[in-house]
């Protein structure tokens, strides 16, 4: 099991210690250790597939993240149908999936929208939940938002998608509903430290992470 955020990097910080130091200090080893090799272990953050600058997908138990970081197209889709076919596989008691979309990335053209639904489709029987975090606001987040929830409607309920503006209210909300499809129960505090962690390993650039870090 891994150590919580807190456990694992909290120190005494003494009176004399400027704020921005002990905080730097903080995600600096916070950072580090996020780029130390991964086990395959199932309770490990694992990277399943990912193209550096475009998008990781990653997991951690019966959960799968994926990390939009451009706009994807169908070739990026295609990837993720495959990967996410090969994770039914390996989870016969159900998946569910969280999707960040935090850079305004523009709108999927016609084809992407398209294979987004083909993809959704093909994955509804094995899916519980899927959460998306859009911290974004605006036109384009709204765009986002109905593209999303016209999905949703389109398979008829097939599982619960829900997006969210804060990291935190996701991690509260997917716990429940995981449980209650897949009958695998996660903690929110180790769910929120595994999505905060997923995040950070899909922005950082491939050329500063440790060689050692497997796939």
């Amino acid at each position: 099991m891994l150590p919580s955020v807190h456990e694992k990097y909290a120190t005494d910080v003494h009176a004399t210690e400027p704020a921005h130091v002990h905080f730097s200090s903080q995600c600096a080893a916070l950072q580090a250790n996020l780029l130390l090799p991964m086990s395959s272990d199932s309770d490990e953050l694992r990277v399943l597939d990912e193209e550096p600058g475009r998008f990781a997908f990653l997991a951690w138990r019966n959960i799968t993240i994926v990390v939009w970081l451009a706009l994807p197209d169908s070739a990026d889709i295609a990837r993720l149908i495959r990967m996410g076919t090969s994770r039914a596989a390996e989870s016969p008691e159900g998946l569910s999936d969280v999707h960040f979309v935090t850079r305004k990335v523009g709108l999927p053209d016609a084809e992407t929208r398209s294979a987004l639904t083909n993809a959704a489709r093909s994955g509804s029987p094995h899916l519980g939940a899927v959460g998306v975090w859009l911290p974004e606001t605006g036109f384009w987040a709204s765009a986002v938002r109905s593209f999303v929830t016209g999905l949703s409607l389109l398979l008829r309920g097939a599982f619960e998608v829900r997006v969210f503006a804060e990291l935190e209210a996701l991690s509260e909300w997917l716990p429940g509903v995981h449980e209650s499809r897949t009958g695998v129960a996660v903690a929110r505090s180790q769910l929120l430290e595994m999505l905060r962690r997923a995040e950070l390993r899909a922005e950082t650039p491939a050329a500063s992470r440790r060689p050692s870090v497997t796939n």
